[in-house]
């Protein structure tokens, strides 16, 4: 019910622009088939199927079209590799973001190497670079070097670029991993800059919004970025999400969302 819920967040107010990612379980765990679930996302669903064999909630099914993707998380449920072939079919056809929680850079591996060139996009990927998984600067290189693929993007937490390398409220980065962040950005090959859940919510995450604006400006100054490189935050994000759902409110270009041909991508 989360596209319905949130709907009644953004009708209430909250001056947020933001999209919803339904957990990978939770979709695999009803009686829908692969192909059911990829008309449910599209839209195209007959309402008896939806009622007799996913929820007698109408809300729940008429607004799962609103959701932007589905996420794998290894710190809750660990899926088969059949069920990831499953989600990966699904998201790919039915224009959904393939997310992944990037903190154990074995589980990012195995993503990858089952995505077999589908989309997959790593979620705070710098949290790799925190060692609770394994050598911080090691995992950290091991995710970077996924981010060399077409098909995988990632995204960067601000509070962690920042000279505190991360919040009391989350985990902090290895220095060396950090600076190993710094040339990924530098080189292009992240190209999203994220917050996480808010340091004051009861949710809390790896970052904060207020840490936004500061990172940006502290990485034009280090000479990793340039402060035309807002578009990390605003419109390559919401480029992505166009791309890989197929909302065309953002302007559409000729070129792909994939690691070539995008040097110069935050430089207009």
């Amino acid at each position: 019910m989360a596209p319905s819920l949130l709907g009644a967040e953004v009708d209430r107010g909250v001056p947020l622009n933001v999209g919803v990612y339904i957990g990978a379980a939770n979709m695999l765990s009803t009686m829908l088939s692969v192909e059911e679930l990829i008309k449910l996302f599209k839209g195209e669903l007959e309402e008896e199927i939806a009622f007799s064999r996913m929820t007698r909630n109408r809300i729940t099914y008429l607004t799962a079209p609103l959701a932007i993707g589905i996420k794998d998380h290894m710190g809750h449920f660990i899926l088969s590799d059949d069920d990831l072939d499953k989600t990966f079919e699904v998201t790919s056809k039915a224009g959904l973001i393939f997310m992944s929680h990037t903190q154990d850079p074995d589980h990012a591996e195995r993503l990858a190497n089952l995505s077999k060139g589908q989309p997959l996009h790593l979620g705070h990927a710098t949290a790799a670079g925190c060692g609770t998984h394994g050598d911080p600067a090691e995992s950290m290189a091991r995710v970077i070097d996924l981010c060399k693929k077409d098909n995988i993007t990632a995204e960067f937490v601000t509070t962690m670029l920042r000279k505190g390398r991360g919040s009391r409220e989350g985990l902090l980065m290895d220095k060396k991993a950090q600076e190993l962040a710094y040339q990924a950005l530098e080189q292009g090959l992240v190209k999203i800059l994220i917050s996480d859940g808010q340091n004051d919510a009861t949710m809390k995450g790896f970052g904060d919004t207020r840490d936004n604006i500061p990172a940006l400006l502290e990485l034009a100054e280090m000479g990793i970025l340039s402060l035309s490189d807002i578009a990390t935050m605003t419109y390559n994000p919401a480029y992505l999400i166009a791309e890989r759902t197929g909302n065309n409110c953002v302007e559409r270009k000729s070129r792909s969302f994939g690691n070539r041909g995008l040097s110069q991508y935050n430089r207009k």
